[in-house]
């Protein structure tokens, strides 16, 4: 089985948190989860959050803190997500490798469809942060 590394961005502005719709085609089509992306050979996540983040919704932020990393098994790969607190310091968001983004409350993300590796995240996550 191939492993893995994937990056997602936790980012929380105003009480509201960013979420992205994946594309209707391919693994998880159409769920809603934390944007990012898959590590590159030779990157460190903190690089491969930024990148993800320009490439995917056309901002730039600066990855803190790991949050959380999640283990998941989809065949056929083991995947690694690492979870960031992140920060938007420029660009306006921007769905462009997604269907669409949206800014949730912490009540809202309970009811979005998400891969199992975000909800995972979030059982995790403790409440001063989702809150």
């Amino acid at each position: 089985m191939e492993q893995m590394v994937v990056t997602a961005a936790f980012i929380k502005e105003n009480g509201r948190i960013l979420m992205a719709k994946r594309l209707p085609k391919g693994t998880e089509g159409g769920k809603w989860e934390f944007p990012g992306g898959k590590v590159e050979l030779r990157e460190d996540p903190r690089s491969c959050m930024q990148r993800e983040l320009l490439e995917e919704l056309g901002i730039q932020v600066k990855a803190g803190e790991v949050l959380d990393v999640v283990s998941t098994v989809k065949e056929p790969f083991h995947i690694i997500i690492i979870y960031l607190e992140c920060r938007i310091i420029a660009g306006e968001i921007t769905a462009i490798e997604c269907q669409e983004f949206r800014w949730v409350s912490p009540d809202e993300i309970a009811g979005l469809v998400k891969p199992e590796s975000d909800t995972i995240f979030l059982e995790h996550l403790p409440l001063d942060k989702i809150r």
